[in-house]
């Protein structure tokens, strides 16, 4: 769960600073728009957006993936912590220091 929960912090900030970049290439583009145009400079600038929104696209898969990977851990330890109860329900059981009808009401 640390290694996850490093890995998504990691990502986290590293999202926040690509946004930053894309944020700041759209308002640079809408300032100079005018001189983009007089300069013929449209392509050049599309260009420059599809890379960051590229990189910023790749980093949010990333973030996805370990996500995932961190709510499947999470789930695994809930499913392992219920079958520990069981088991031991199980053999307080067996053992006869607990019926199931307690067990139930419990």
């Amino acid at each position: 769960m640390r290694a996850f929960s490093s890995r998504l912090r990691r990502l986290s900030l590293a999202n926040q600073a690509m946004l930053g970049e894309l944020t700041r290439a759209v308002q640079e583009g809408h300032e100079a728009s005018r001189v983009i145009k007089v300069y013929g400079g449209q392509q050049q600038e599309h260009e420059r957006f599809a890379r960051i929104n590229n990189k910023l696209r790749r980093f949010a898969l990333k973030m996805q993936v370990a996500w995932s990977g961190r709510h499947a851990g999470d789930a695994g330890d809930c499913g392992n912590r219920a079958a520990f109860v069981f088991g031991v329900a199980l053999w307080q059981a067996r053992t006869q220091q607990l019926s199931p009808g307690d067990f139930a009401r419990s």
